[in-house]
């Protein structure tokens, strides 16, 4: 995901801001908000909007990912007496390391040995749903993401051993078996997530 916005050529929406005395790194130069008030001249207001442009396509590229339980709790981007924008991509990173980083091996193996080891029963298929997408969102672009087919085929081993849920279990080990490939898997974590909430 940071390598992503990397890419874009938006990484000083999301570098570190050096400390007084820190050697800068001259390939991830910061830039900040500029200042924008009513006597801001159209050259500042021009500037002003190209930040904010850039910060959005940054700021998208950094959400996007996320389960909706854990966008929803990003602080609003825009406030103050005029509702301008000011919450940067950033700050976001900053709160989403805070809130939900997994910093370290043995976190993230006990994250994910937590939600691969769970299973639920029909009345609680919406907990296991949510409990896989917040495990997903804390691995996501880390060295402990999940790779290969290991998403979807433990996804759907946990769900119950009834009905449709078994139809859906089945049809995912199947395709696995028959094709030794991550080229035009039929289905994602999205699309098996929402089919095992529609079965009942």
């Amino acid at each position: 995901m940071t390598r992503m916005i990397s890419t874009a050529n938006l990484c000083g929406h999301i570098c570190r801001i050096p400390n007084i005395g820190d050697l800068i790194d001259p390939t991830s130069q910061f830039v900040l908000p500029p200042p924008y008030n009513f006597h801001s001249t159209h050259e500042e207001i021009e500037m002003y909007r190209i930040f904010w442009r850039d910060n959005d396509i940054a700021d998208y590229i950094l959400v996007g990912w996320l389960a909706h339980n854990i966008a929803v709790t990003l602080p609003p981007k825009c406030s103050g007496p005029y509702d301008l924008p000011n919450q940067t991509t950033r700050e976001n990173l900053a709160f989403l390391k805070k809130h939900y980083s997994i910093g370290h091996a043995a976190a993230a193996d006990n994250a994910k040995s937590k939600v691969i080891s769970s299973a639920c029963h029909p009345g609680s298929v919406a907990q296991y749903v949510a409990n896989w997408q917040l495990a997903i969102s804390e691995l996501a672009g880390s060295e402990w993401d999940f790779i290969g087919f290991e998403k979807t085929q433990n996804f759907v081993n946990g769900l119950p051993s009834s009905s449709g849920w078994m139809v859906l279990c089945n049809h995912v080990h199947t395709w696995w078996h028959n094709n030794n490939t991550l080229d035009n898997v039929p289905f994602t974590f999205d699309t098996l997530a929402s089919e095992a909430l529609d079965i009942y």
